[in-house]
């Protein structure tokens, strides 16, 4: 398939004069500004597409993207390189299924775009066997280019739905005794403390919302992939928002009547234990699975983050909450394995991945990305809270002496960089933004933080 449409794809370039190659290079150059415009005002038509593109991002970002794109499928240069152009059309594909652009959506843009050139290009240009092979270089000089996304699109998304359906499962591989009372302890230490705050007449408005805990955040995040049934997760997100913004605001209206006031109280009681019941069915459901977890570290593997990352993305735009990605490395790895040995290492990479699971919340994700690179992913953090616990992470491991075999300890360090979700419709993008910032930080020196 690549190397037909690499091959067609030369061959349109050999059939075509050059003179008119140079021509219409020069055309959609001039104009490229107004066609990409046209080709996004085509999209944006479509209300399906609010979700990856607004006004305000084609024209800050995407329509100069696309000037450049025209301008180098129409390159008339004798020695334009096809084979780079094709890995271009491929990285575009890719980021379309990241994005989640659907890709009839692009092609439908595309084909009203071939109609706009050889309109305003006009037969006065060319006459006869030369409009006929306008119509046909136009045509299949944005078709191919259309085509080989569509296919890298279709191959990521694939690969993607099987990256999701498996990250489901593994999140049931966990040991799920250890998760089950870890949050019912999470949903109790809740319970008890809305409780303290009514006993100690704290204002309605200062109580603890459920939603907002650490039982909502692992709900909302880790374990939203757990729900196979959406109603089982339906029914639990009722109970929350019942105690939240039903129950909850009755307690500033029963202060002064303690018999309301005792109803209000029960009746949180009844629903917490009602979502105690709700959870238990949802993991006594649950196989023990034991896939997609690094062996070394027992964390997700980077199998997972493109998953984990869509999930939040979506999130994100739902809820309008932001989220942040941490790229960290250890400094100076190599040294501990030429000093101390491999065994050593990994030593050394446990130990950092227990502190990162203990610093972190329970509905955020730490995976090893690959070496002694490590990625946390935060939920509903803005950048100087992202950046608050980066540094709590790199002092805390700066403190600490690791415990290696032969009763030997050493210290080690890592350096860290912090990106935000700033809505780019690439979930990608942050993870991007954060390694660029992580490069940032072991360059000025290492042992610290860096933001994007």
């Amino acid at each position: 398939m690549s190397n037909m449409l690499i091959n067609e794809w030369r061959t349109l370039h050999a059939d075509t004069p050059h003179q008119m190659r140079q021509d219409l290079a020069a055309f959609v150059s001039a104009r490229a500004s107004a066609l990409a415009e046209y080709f996004y005002q085509q999209m944006l038509m479509d209300k399906g597409t609010e979700v990856f593109l607004s006004h305000k991002r084609v024209e800050e970002h995407l329509k100069p993207s696309m000037c450049l794109w025209l301008e180098r499928i129409f390159d008339a240069s004798p020695d334009v390189d096809i084979d780079a152009l094709f890995a271009l059309q491929r990285h575009v594909g890719e980021v379309h299924a990241r994005i989640g652009v659907p890709v009839e959506l692009v092609a439908r843009g595309a084909r009203r775009l071939v109609t706009r050139i050889l309109s305003e290009y006009g037969e006065d240009r060319a006459q006869g066997d030369d409009a006929m092979a306008a119509v046909r270089f136009v045509t299949d000089t944005i078709g191919i280019p259309v085509e080989v996304m569509a296919s890298a699109y279709s191959g990521s998304y694939e690969t993607g739905a099987r990256a999701d359906e498996a990250y489901r499962l593994f999140s049931t591989s966990q040991n799920l005794q250890v998760e089950r009372e870890r949050q019912r302890a999470a949903l109790l230490a809740w319970e008890t403390q809305f409780l303290y705050e009514v006993a100690s007449g704290t204002a309605a408005r200062a109580l603890p919302l459920l939603g907002e805990s650490e039982f909502g955040l692992w709900l909302n995040h880790k374990g939203a992939a757990m729900f196979s049934d959406e109603n089982e997760r339906a029914d639990i997100g009722r109970e929350i928002y019942q105690i939240d913004h039903v129950l909850l605001p009755m307690i500033r209206l029963s202060r002064r009547r303690n018999s309301e006031l005792t109803e209000v109280v029960h009746n949180i009681k009844t629903r917490a234990a009602q979502i105690r019941f709700l959870l238990g069915t949802v993991f006594e459901r649950l196989s023990n699975l034991e896939i997609g977890r690094d062996v070394l570290t027992q964390l997700l593997n980077r199998r997972f983050l493109s998953v984990i990352l869509a999930r939040e993305t979506r999130l994100s735009r739902a809820k309008g909450v932001t989220f942040a990605a941490l790229m960290i490395d250890i400094d100076h790895f190599k040294r501990i394995n030429d000093d101390f040995g491999h065994h050593s290492g990994d030593v050394v990479l446990q130990h950092v991945a227990a502190l990162l699971l203990n610093v972190v919340r329970g509905g955020d994700y730490v995976f090893r990305y690959g070496g002694e690179e490590f990625t946390v992913i935060l939920v509903e953090v803005n950048l100087e809270q992202a950046a608050a616990i980066a540094e709590k992470i790199r002092g805390r491991l700066a403190e600490e002496q690791i415990p290696l075999p032969e009763d030997r300890r050493i210290r080690t360090t890592v350096s860290v960089g912090v990106a935000c979700f700033d809505g780019h419709p690439d979930p990608a993008r942050v993870v991007d933004l954060a390694d660029k910032a992580l490069y940032r930080a072991k360059t000025l020196g290492r042992n610290r933080v860096e933001m994007a």
